[in-house]
């Protein structure tokens, strides 16, 4: 039998359905339907018109589809007893009315073939219905592979059945078209989830929603799938449609690579963090969510994914316009069908064992129905396993990371502290990783003396990823697994994970352990004793080379979080003032002129939080006369001086070669004239109101509350200011409900 171009044999029975209802989709009719008849595993399609694949007139008939999908491409006589036993089922059992019946098989069927199978049905129709006028029609391999190679998008919603060799090569050329510099890593992304892939609901919503939309968020729980299928989705629009994709993991970079005439697709991974979001925190993600969104269109989509109860979260502490815009996008990724479950398991067992018939086959919805069954549940059981047992395979996914801990028990002390670096480390890049595996040595009392990045290379590929420059575990949840086993141990585990902090170890630490040992595992619980340690952990933070204006501003953040606050006060009183200034003096020496370039957006907030909590900056002068030359271009350059005003002497603000009086005049005068412009489009009977009005009107908004917070430089202006904007004011809530409505209807002008 000559080789295929296609591995239809690949997919499981369901994924064949699925594959052959899109096809004859397209060869037979929009219309066909999925026909719940017999209890054997395949099932049948229907369909009730015209259609002039099978060239028999211009007649409306009766259409019967059975799908039969082979494994073994040699299974043309298990075919036969198929066919045999199907036509009992239509025409002696159930007695179903059709003009046409057509036999679906992944099989590429010969003239031989043909005519044995065409005689099966002449004789049994001539024996048990020799009245009836049915014609016979076979829908092979060939067929499918006609369709697939015409409609492309059904060849990447199964992208398992492109051999290796062809997948690579039209990966390669298509980032050579684009010019990428992440070729190799996103083809071993594409390469590595490519085999495993199964066509699902979730994976179809979110396709549709992302062509209808310039953003989609994937919401569930841990392990069920959301990097995977958005790393898929990414595939899809990459190869389909041209979006050059990128994986971000801090929403700062994406304004990095944005770049107008370029067709561009974003992963932000894990958008609001992984474990929980204070209100300070949603405030921040929500400004620079709104900055994203602005940048966005049909040329730049994002793909954002997170954990369910962060979303929910983010929910309750974000505006109004941000919770329904993620309500019209989200994409639950926590309900697979059972069938899909089934295809699942089926897909990584045939990986694991190409040679071997699944033995339970019966057994499968019990597999499939445990609580805890998800997508990175049965691959980690895969990857750790030299034969299939259904007893073990359930204790797995009871305890699904539980094989982690006997691996790390198992290794050396060097590469327990690579792993360690791992969790703890600021970022994913080598650097980052490099910076806290000395520590760690340190820590250890041993000597950093193995080369990190060769030792990384040669780890098990089961527990990390190597994307480029990003190493990271292989599943996100293997931070929980990490937190479980060695967060609240009293030995030194527990200490270097405390030394070591990073913000998302910082969000699991909590003051009490009064929580059930359910609840107890998922934080690490500090006693008073770890102050010291965690003192150390920050001061890593703060002295790392590669640290951001936006890491100050998590550490902040943290700092004065109420939950902390109250936490400390209560457990430790004077022990956390002195903990507390520690940390605010290694923060108030760091060397902020490393953040010139950092975004105006993160340096209004650190001087919003310095001045709000009276720090005082060691060198804040050097750092303010720079801002003040190099940020003058940017649109909220006046609200980062506004915020630099409490730590910079007024001679300065007021010295011509850095900012002057001629500034604020300007200023002033900018704001009057478009609060006079806002009254008169307000106040005309007859015009339209311009969709940017409400926007304009909080920008002057947020404009005269800055000028009043630091009223000693031009209070008399806002005085003279504010009565003309009491106006507009009055009549705010109108123009936002108004404000909504455009946006949901999508209209440049209203009507008044």
């Amino acid at each position: 039998m000559s080789s295929v171009k296609f591995d239809l044999a690949i997919l499981g029975w369901q994924q064949f359905e699925l594959l052959a209802f899109k096809c004859l989709q397209e060869d037979i009719s929009r219309s066909i339907k999925y026909f719940d008849g017999g209890k054997d595993k395949g099932r049948d399609i229907i369909y009730s018109g015209v259609t002039h694949f099978f060239e028999v007139g211009e007649n409306s008939a009766d259409h019967i589809f059975q799908v039969k999908h082979k494994s073994d491409l040699k299974a043309f006589a298990d075919l036969k007893n198929d066919l045999n036993k199907e036509l009992r089922k239509v025409i002696i059992r159930h007695d179903l009315p059709f003009d046409n019946y057509c036999l679906v098989t992944n099989l590429p069927i010969n003239a031989n073939e043909y005519d044995e199978l065409r005689e099966l049905f002449i004789d049994f129709k001539a024996e048990h219905s020799p009245n009836r006028s049915i014609n016979f029609y076979i829908y092979d391999y060939h067929h499918f592979e006609s369709a697939i190679e015409k409609y492309s998008y059904i060849k990447w919603s199964f992208p398992s059945i492109v051999k290796s060799t062809d997948f690579e090569y039209i990966i390669r050329n298509l980032f050579i078209e684009k010019n990428s510099l992440f070729v190799k890593t996103w083809l071993s992304i594409f390469n590595r989830n490519r085999a495993k892939f199964i066509n699902t609901n979730i994976y179809e919503e979110a396709k549709v929603k992302i062509e209808d939309n310039t953003a989609i968020l994937l919401s569930g729980p841990p392990r069920t799938g959301k990097t995977f299928t958005a790393e898929m989705i990414l595939l899809d629009k990459f190869i389909q449609e041209g979006f050059c994709p990128y994986k971000i993991d801090n929403i700062e970079k994406f304004f990095n690579f944005f770049v107008e005439g370029e067709k561009q697709l974003f992963l932000f991974d894990d958008t609001f963090g992984r474990h929980e979001i204070e209100p300070s925190r949603a405030d921040e993600i929500n400004r620079k969510l709104e900055d994203v969104f602005e940048l966005l269109d049909s040329n730049h989509k994002c793909v954002f994914t997170s954990r369910e109860y962060i979303v929910r979260a983010f929910d309750e502490y974000s505006d109004l316009n941000i919770e329904k815009m993620l309500s019209k996008i989200t994409v639950d990724t926590s309900f697979l069908t059972p069938e899909e479950k089934e295809n699942l398991l089926l897909r990584y067992f045939t990986i694991k064992f190409p040679n071997c018939d699944f033995a339970y086959p019966n057994g499968l919805k019990l597999l499939t129905s445990h609580v805890n069954f998800s997508p990175e549940s049965v691959r980690s059981y895969f990857e750790d396993v030299d034969e299939f047992k259904a007893h073990l395979f359930l204790r797995h996914i009871g305890k699904p990371f539980k094989y982690l801990e006997k691996i790390f028990i198992n290794l050396s002390i060097e590469k327990q502290s690579i792993l360690l670096s791992i969790l703890v480390s600021l970022r994913s890049d080598l650097k980052n990783i490099e910076y806290s595996y000395k520590n760690i040595c340190n820590d250890y009392g041993r000597n950093s003396f193995i080369s990190l990045q060769r030792e990384v290379y040669n780890m098990d590929e089961s527990i990390i990823k190597i994307e480029g420059n990003q190493i990271s575990f292989f599943h996100p949840s293997m931070v929980d697994f990490f937190v479980e086993y060695l967060g609240n141990l009293n030995d030194i585990y527990r200490d270097v994970i405390i030394k070591n902090i990073n913000f998302e170890l910082l969000s699991l630490v909590r003051f009490n352990n009064r929580s059930s040992p359910e609840i107890l595992k998922k934080y690490i619980y500090l006693e008073l004793s770890d102050l010291d340690s965690l003192q150390l952990g920050f001061r890593r933070i703060i002295s790392n080379q590669n640290i951001s204006i936006a890491d100050i501003n998590a550490i902040l953040i943290w700092l004065n979080s109420p939950n902390i606050l109250i936490s400390f006060k209560l457990q430790w009183g004077i022990q956390y003032r002195d903990f507390q200034n520690g940390v605010i003096f290694d923060l108030v020496h760091v060397n902020i002129d490393k953040f010139r370039g950092s975004s105006v957006g993160d340096l209004i907030f650190f001087f919003k939080q310095v001045t709000l909590h009276g720090y005082r900056l060691s060198n804040a002068y050097n750092i303010v006369t720079e801002l003040l030359f190099c940020k003058k271009n940017d649109p909220d350059f006046w609200n980062l001086v506004f915020r630099i005003i409490p730590v910079t002497p007024h001679e300065i603000l007021f010295d011509e070669r850095y900012l002057g009086q001629t500034w604020f005049d300007e200023f002033y005068a900018t704001l009057d004239a478009q609060i006079i412009l806002l009254l008169k489009e307000q106040s005309s009977l007859r015009g339209l109101v311009d969709i940017s009005w409400y926007p304009r009107y909080l920008r002057c908004k947020e404009q005269l509350k800055a000028i009043q917070a630091h009223h000693p430089l031009g209070y008399p202006r806002y005085e003279n200011i504010i009565n003309k904007f009491q106006t507009l004011k009055s009549r705010e809530d109108y123009h936002q409900t108004y404000f909504n409505r455009l946006k949901g209807e999508g209209k440049e002008r209203l009507p008044f």
